[in-house]
C-alpha cells in the first residue's frame, strides 16, 4: 500500500474517531440539562452528508444515470415482449406536465383536467392501478447540498 494512501486512511479513522468523541460529549450534556429521548436523537444524521455517499464529510462527486449502465447490465435479462397488462403503472408527475401540451388552458385547474386527467385515466387501460409521483426536494439532503453547489451560469 502507497505512503499516501495509508496517511489518507488514518487521517479518516481520526476524524471518525475525534466526530464519535464530540458526539458522545454532547449527547451527555443534552442528557444532563433536559429530557432526552434515545430513539429520537438517532434517527437524525450527525453529519451534513449519509456516511454511505460521502467521504469524511465531502459528497462523492454526482455522476450521470447513464454511468450505472455498465455495472447493471450484465444483471439484465432480456424480454423483447412487453407485459399486455400489469398491475401497476408509475408515472413521473413533473414529465407528464412537461410532457402534454397545455392547448387553450390558462390556468393549471382546466390544464389537469383537460389534459393531464384524461391522460392518467387513459393509463388505467393497461394497469389496474396508477400512481403519480411528484419531486419533493429535502432541504436538509444530498440532493439539496448538489443542487445548492451547482453553478448558475449558461449550459453550453
Amino acid at each position: 500500500m502507497a505512503r499516501s494512501n495509508i496517511s489518507a486512511i488514518k487521517h479518516q479513522l481520526t476524524c471518525l474517531k475525534s466526530d464519535c468523541a464530540l458526539f458522545s460529549r454532547l449527547y451527555i450534556i443534552a442528557c444532563r440539562t433536559r429530557e432526552v429521548d434515545l430513539f429520537e436523537f438517532f434517527q437524525h444524521e450527525n453529519q451534513p452528508c449519509p456516511p454511505s455517499l460521502s467521504n469524511v464529510g465531502k459528497p462523492l462527486l454526482p455522476g450521470n444515470k447513464t454511468d450505472l449502465i455498465d455495472c447493471l447490465e450484465p444483471h439484465h435479462q432480456s424480454n423483447t415482449e412487453a407485459p399486455s397488462y400489469v398491475d401497476a403503472t408509475i408515472i413521473d408527475g413533473s414529465a407528464i406536465v412537461n410532457m402534454i401540451n397545455s392547448g387553450t388552458a390558462r390556468a393549471f385547474q382546466r390544464y389537469a383536467e383537460k389534459s393531464i386527467g384524461p391522460y392518467i385515466e387513459s393509463q388505467l387501460q393497461y394497469s389496474s392501478r396508477v400512481d403519480v409521483i411528484w419531486d419533493r426536494y429535502i432541504n436538509n439532503s444530498l440532493m439539496a447540498l448538489t443542487r445548492s453547489k451547482r453553478g448558475t451560469g449558461i449550459r453550453r
